[in-house]
């Protein structure tokens, strides 16, 4: 989005080659804009995240997703992650930072219910009770991804962190 994250990164990691994406050019202008304000030398594309087949893969040391998922469907959440999966080099992370789904705390249902439509409804969400119905968990092990944590209620502090096998 804003670029703040990947920012972040090359303000830690001056020496790292670092890239950020969005769908949005108003978003990619703005997060091009700011790091040009910190002088930090990120390079950003217009793309959406299943759509980086230019981007090498077995590359990248760490891939980060932040509010992607609830706001796409379920096909393009399954395509973003196989990229990720090609785009990360073997030992490589990826971390997601998103709503927890009920695949990983059956406890939340209440959320595909009334509170989930609502949600959909008036918060421009259409695909969050999807996703938050989806098991997210099970399609990143599909994929090969070793999971860090498993335990929902640390999904909101600290997302979740998988691993690509080396």
């Amino acid at each position: 989005s804003a670029g703040k994250l990947a920012c972040a990164l090359k303000h830690r990691f001056p020496e790292a080659e670092v890239w950020g994406s969005d769908i949005s050019a108003p978003m990619v202008r703005y997060a091009h804009y700011r790091a040009i304000q910190q002088e930090q030398t990120v390079h950003f594309i217009q793309k959406a995240g299943e759509d980086l087949d230019e981007l090498p893969a077995n590359h990248f040391d760490l891939v980060t997703v932040h509010i992607l998922f609830h706001e796409v469907p379920t096909p393009v959440t399954e395509r973003t992650i196989a990229n990720v999966y090609r785009m990360l080099r073997p030992g490589g992370t990826f971390w997601i930072s998103d709503f927890p789904t009920l695949g990983n705390d059956p406890g939340g249902l209440h959320y595909t219910n009334l509170l989930g439509a609502i949600d959909s409804a008036d918060n421009c969400e259409p695909y969050a009770p999807e996703f938050v119905r989806s098991n997210i968990e099970d399609k990143l092990r599909n994929l090969g991804f070793i999971l860090r944590y498993d335990d929902p209620a640390g999904i909101n502090t600290h997302g979740r962190v998988c691993d690509k096998p080396l």
